[in-house]
């Protein structure tokens, strides 16, 4: 629990432009103005959690140098409430899409989705006017899970130029990359989707996550039942190289390692914030850009760069 000051925010934003290196000034405009909307937020809305009745009064303290007060006062209130971390977003935010994709593919005993706040562990995620609000959880997975770093104007103008996608983006302006909480259990997500239904891995993730767990030391030996053995041995073989740190699975090719072919790791790619990873291959996206072939798809998705992985969202949701 805390209130960011302009130090954070500096060491943020810093953050931020250093792990997107090929970002144009402008686009480290929007992020900070992006921060900029959260601190404001903060600075309105963390002084009531505090017991402060004014901003003014809260302000004040630390103007006067005597912010210790409030450090000991968020000792005393922090076993009653969680003061939630906020999130600017840049509008169109379709929230409920999102959502209801986590929903869908939520790993019981892992995360859930309820009453439109998505739960996992003691981390609540939840959207309220114009900002995603949590507690719990660090900063980054959260902005990552629901992409909270998208640029909808730059998507749009890219993608609007292609007729089909056009027409899905009027009636979805809002779309966003679900994310993922951890690359790791991603990569088992999709490694266990392989060719069967979203209900279908849902079934075999959870009997994973309660006999075993959902680490890398957990799945390396792990007798995996309810799937192909081959499968069940690729889970095993990229858990291993994992725990030994042979492997970065944001980084690295994976199609290098045994049973992770182009469409797994595109996927993967694109939910651990590659904005133009596209799975060509995809049945569903073939089916949905017009019955065609994966050399056809590939050729027609070279216009919609560099943003083909909000393509394959609208054709999937469509």
């Amino acid at each position: 629990m805390y209130v960011r000051n302009p130090r954070i925010l500096r060491e943020r934003r810093q953050r931020r432009i250093a792990r997107g290196a090929g970002e144009n000034r402008a686009n480290a405009h929007r992020v900070h103005e992006l921060e900029i909307r959260e601190m404001r937020h903060d600075v309105v809305h963390r002084p009531f959690a505090f017991g402060f009745g004014r901003t003014q009064s809260f302000v004040g303290q630390i103007a006067n140098g005597v912010g210790e007060a409030i450090g000991k006062r968020a000792e005393q209130i922090e076993c009653f409430v969680h003061v939630p971390d906020s999130y600017a977003t840049r509008a169109p935010f379709d929230f409920p899409l999102i959502l209801g994709w986590l929903a869908a593919r939520a790993i019981p005993g892992i995360e859930r989705v309820e009453d439109g706040v998505y739960e996992r562990g003691d981390v609540r995620v939840w959207h309220d006017d114009g900002f995603v609000h949590a507690t719990g959880g660090s900063r980054d997975r959260v902005r990552r899970l629901f992409d909270l770093d998208a640029e909808p104007a730059e998507i749009a103008k890219v993608l609007s130029r292609d007729r089909m996608l056009a027409s899905l983006l009027r009636k979805k302006p809002g779309i966003r990359v679900p994310g993922a909480w951890d690359p790791f259990e991603l990569a088992v997500r999709a490694i266990v989707g392989q060719q069967v239904s979203v209900a279908g891995a849902r079934t075999v993730l959870g009997r994973i996550a309660a006999t075993h767990g959902m680490t890398p030391h957990a799945l390396a030996d792990a007798d995996i039942t309810g799937m192909p053995k081959k499968r069940a041995e690729t889970i095993r073989n990229l858990a291993r190289v994992v725990a030994a740190n042979e492997i970065d699975l944001e980084r690295d090719d994976l199609t290098q390692l045994p049973g992770i072919g182009p469409w797994t790791a595109e996927y993967i790619a694109m939910r651990l914030g590659n904005r133009d990873a596209f799975p060509a291959g995809d049945l569903i996206l073939r089916r949905n850009a017009g019955d065609l072939s994966e050399r056809e798809l590939r050729a027609r998705a070279e216009r919609w760069r560099p943003f083909r992985a909000y393509a394959a969202l609208l054709l999937w949701t469509r």
